[in-house]
C-alpha cells in the first residue's frame, strides 16, 4: 500500500512521515521517490489511521498534508466452532466469533440450511456467536456451519455434534478378594464406560453403601474409611 505525499520547492524540500498517536509500521515501511511515497507492507488492521507527511526546505514554513487510512480486510476467526461429541442428556456449545473491516456479520446454518428455517428446538438456545444445545437427544446429531461475511469476503467452518447412547459397560472390575489391616483405608475398584456417564452404586448384602464411611469417587471406586 502506497501514500503520496507532493511538494514542490527549491531546494528540494526534505519530507518526514508520521502516524497520530504511534509510530510508523515497524519493519514494514520503506520510502520512494525522495520519501514523498510511503510504502506500508503486509497491511493489518492496526495500520488504520491518520498519516502525516511534513515538507520542509530551510526556506519559509514547512508544509504539511493528512491522511486518512481506512484498512479493509475479510472477515478471519477469532474462535472457531469444534466438533462436539457428547451423550444423551448432556450438553454442548459450539462458539464462533470472527473479526474484519467492516464488521463482519454471522450466519449460522443447520444441516445445510439457515438455522432460522431449522425445525424448532426447545433446548437449542442460539445468539449471534454462540449455539448451546441442552439435554441432548441422539436426534440432535447434525452438522452446523459458522458463516462470517462482509463486503470484502467470508470465511466458513462446518462441524458437527455426535449424540451417543451406549448401555453402561464395566471396563474394570473390583477384585474378588482384597485385604487390608484393621483400622486402615481401603479401595475397592469399579471403572465403567457408557453414554451416559453410568452412575455407579456399590452394595453389600443387597445394602447399598452411601455416606459415612463409605465414600464412592468420581470414577466409581469406593473407598472405605
Amino acid at each position: 500500500m502506497k501514500l503520496w505525499c507532493v511538494f514542490g520547492g527549491t531546494p528540494l524540500p526534505e519530507i518526514r512521515w508520521r502516524k497520530a498517536g504511534g509510530a510508523l509500521p515497524w519493519g514494514r515501511t520503506t520510502y520512494d521517490n525522495y520519501g514523498k511515497t510511503l510504502v506500508i507492507k503486509h497491511v493489518d488492521f492496526e495500520d488504520a489511521g491518520d498519516y502525516t507527511c511534513e515538507a520542509s526546505n530551510g526556506v519559509g514554513q514547512a508544509k504539511s498534508y493528512s491522511i486518512a487510512l481506512e484498512v479493509l480486510a475479510k472477515p478471519r476467526f477469532i474462535i472457531e466452532p469444534e466438533h462436539q461429541t457428547a451423550a444423551e442428556g448432556e450438553e454442548v456449545t459450539f462458539e464462533c466469533k470472527a473479526d474484519g473491516k467492516p464488521t463482519p456479520e454471522i450466519k449460522w446454518i443447520h444441516n445445510g440450511k439457515p438455522i432460522q428455517t431449522a425445525k424448532y428446538n426447545a433446548n437449542r438456545i442460539i445468539t449471534p456467536e454462540r449455539i448451546t444445545i441442552k439435554n441432548l437427544k441422539k436426534s440432535d446429531t447434525g452438522n452446523y456451519g459458522c458463516n462470517a461475511t462482509n463486503s470484502v469476503g467470508y470465511v466458513y467452518k462446518d462441524v458437527y455434534v455426535n449424540v451417543l447412547a451406549l448401555p453402561p459397560e464395566i471396563t474394570k472390575a473390583p477384585q474378588e478378594n482384597a485385604r487390608t489391616v484393621d483400622g486402615q483405608e481401603v479401595t475397592l475398584s469399579c471403572r465403567t464406560f457408557g453414554a451416559p456417564k453410568p452412575i455407579v452404586k456399590w452394595f453389600h448384602d443387597n445394602d447399598e453403601l452411601t455416606g459415612g464411611r463409605y465414600i464412592i469417587t468420581p470414577l466409581g471406586d469406593l473407598r472405605i474409611k
